[in-house]
């Protein structure tokens, strides 16, 4: 079993980190993130029921800054 991935990731501009706290770029919030292993389907983008892309951005950061969209999805 491989140890789980986390990493920082500033809500206001991206930039990511491997320690919590501020941003060192922005000042903003960063928040801890799992992005999953290789091959995970949580690294995948959010595809509609037609089979539609949504979005680029993958699922976990998706649950992370706009969980009201993974609401409506699940």
């Amino acid at each position: 079993m491989s140890e789980e991935i986390v990493i920082y990731v500033c809500k206001r501009c991206t930039a990511s980190a491997g320690e919590s706290g501020k941003c060192e770029f922005c000042g903003g919030e960063k928040v801890a993130c799992r992005p999953g292993d290789d091959g995970d389907p949580i690294r995948k983008p959010l595809i509609d029921a037609q089979g539609n892309v949504v979005t680029r951005a993958p699922i976990w950061w998706l649950k992370h800054t706009v969980p009201q969209l993974m609401d409506d999805e699940e």
